[in-house]
C-alpha cells in the first residue's frame, strides 16, 4: 500500500518537470501562463480581520472564495477588468478556495486560453473572462 501511494506521489510530482521538457523539445522554450493578480484565500477569521482592519478599504461579505487583493496594471487579469476586492467564486464553473487550485487552472488554460469567472463584487456576481498570457521577462538593471 505504501508502495503504491509513493508511486502515485512519484508519478503527480513528475507530471510538470516532464511536461515543461515536453514543451521545450517541441517549441524550444517553456510558457508559463499568468493573469496577475494577488489573492488570499477566505475562511470567516480572515474576513472578520480584514473588516475590523482600521484602515482596510475593503469589506467582505464571503467566507470562502479567493479575494483578489491587487491586480497588477496591465496584466491579463486587469484586462478582463478584475479588481482589488473581488472576490473569485468559480473558475470554468468549478468553486475556488485555494491560490494553488487557480494557479492549476490557469496552468491548463495556457497562454491564450480561457478561464470564466464568477467574482463577487458589491453584493452581485459579474462574469468575466481572463486569458492567460506569457509570464513577461523581469530583467534585472
Amino acid at each position: 500500500m505504501a508502495l503504491r501511494f509513493r508511486s502515485t506521489l512519484q508519478k503527480r510530482s513528475r507530471s510538470v518537470p516532464e511536461a515543461f521538457a515536453q514543451q521545450l523539445i517541441a517549441t524550444g522554450q517553456v510558457q508559463h501562463p499568468y493573469i496577475g493578480i494577488q489573492m488570499v484565500a477566505l475562511n470567516p477569521q480572515v474576513r472578520q480581520q480584514i473588516n475590523n482592519a482600521p484602515n482596510s478599504k475593503i469589506q467582505v461579505e464571503n467566507d470562502q472564495g479567493l479575494l483578489v487583493v491587487s491586480v497588477g496594471r496591465g496584466t491579463p487579469a486587469a484586462k478582463a477588468g478584475l479588481q482589488a476586492g473581488d472576490v473569485i467564486e468559480a473558475i470554468n464553473s468549478e468553486p475556488v478556495t485555494k491560490a494553488n487550485l487557480v494557479q492549476r487552472l490557469v496552468d491548463k488554460a495556457g497562454v491564450g486560453g480561457n478561464l470564466q469567472m464568477d467574482v463577487r463584487r458589491n453584493r452581485q456576481t459579474v462574469a468575466l473572462t481572463v486569458e492567460p498570457e506569457q509570464l513577461p521577462n523581469i530583467q534585472s538593471r
